[in-house]
């Protein structure tokens, strides 16, 4: 259990700190763009649509690295006060009615959404036409990351409830 609980703290964190450069690519695209429409009065077709798939990609896959931190946004007005194992209680409580319920549902959309992508070669209808089917994958990719991470989380809280 905490082989598996490493394995994919490791693997997310890797995967986390691996996508946030995508941020400098994306800074790289917003000058790029700036510097040839401003002034060179060249303003190109591409980087619009690149900014937005590098953010959405950056986006994504830092949600599993907050989830890996215990950085996401909550409520915890009457939690912080609770012990301990109560937490961990409600965590597992919480988890199962609410994270893992929306994560099946998307990964129930997003698989065949995705698999669609790739069988036609989507591609962007603007005249760059870049391909989509890139963008949709990573939603799937993402979701089955914080389903794991999910799963990764149940484990500490079982933890916690186990100690002494």
């Amino acid at each position: 259990m905490r082989k598996f609980i490493q394995y994919v703290d490791r693997i997310n964190d890797f995967i986390g700190k691996l996508f946030s450069w995508l941020i400098l690519l994306m800074m790289v695209f917003v000058v790029y763009e700036v510097f040839t429409r401003r002034f060179l009065g060249k303003p190109t077709v591409w980087t619009f649509e690149s900014i937005t798939m590098t953010y959405g990609a950056h986006f994504m896959f830092a949600s599993v690295f907050t989830l890996v931190h215990g950085k996401i946004a909550s409520v915890d007005l009457l939690y912080n006060k609770l012990p301990r194992k109560k937490k961990a209680l409600l965590d597992i409580f919480s988890y199962s009615l609410f994270f893992f319920p929306f994560i099946a549902g998307v990964l129930y959309f997003s698989v065949p959404y995705a698999l669609d992508s790739w069988k036609i070669g989507e591609r962007s209808w603007s005249v760059f036409a870049p391909p989509l089917y890139y963008s949709k994958t990573v939603v799937p990719v993402v979701f089955f990351l914080l389903f794991l991470q999910g799963c990764a989380e149940i484990l500490k809280r079982i933890l916690i409830l186990k100690e002494e």
